[in-house]
């Protein structure tokens, strides 16, 4: 049986969509912390890139507090309505 399946010994190339990149490689650009690229600007005198990074900031906290309050509502909602279901 064994002579039956014949595999040759091939390099497979990936489509040109799809990059060739493991999870064990290091992410070239570290992320820089928000607060201290807003201190930087300011400390550089960018009042714009102070302003843009805050905003940033506080746009990212807020979706986050967001995202989060609509999961405990739902889990309420949803855990309520399994309770009478049940």
């Amino acid at each position: 049986m064994e002579d039956d399946f014949d595999i040759e010994d091939e390099t497979m190339e990936l489509p040109d969509d799809v990059s060739d990149t493991s999870d064990d490689e290091v992410d070239e650009d570290p992320e820089v912390n928000p607060v201290e690229s807003i201190v930087s600007s300011i400390g550089d005198e960018n009042y714009a890139a102070a302003q843009s990074a805050f905003a940033g900031e506080i746009n990212n906290r807020l979706r986050d507090a967001i995202d989060q309050t609509r999961v405990g509502v739902a889990s309420k909602i949803f855990g309520s309505q399994e309770e009478v279901d049940a």
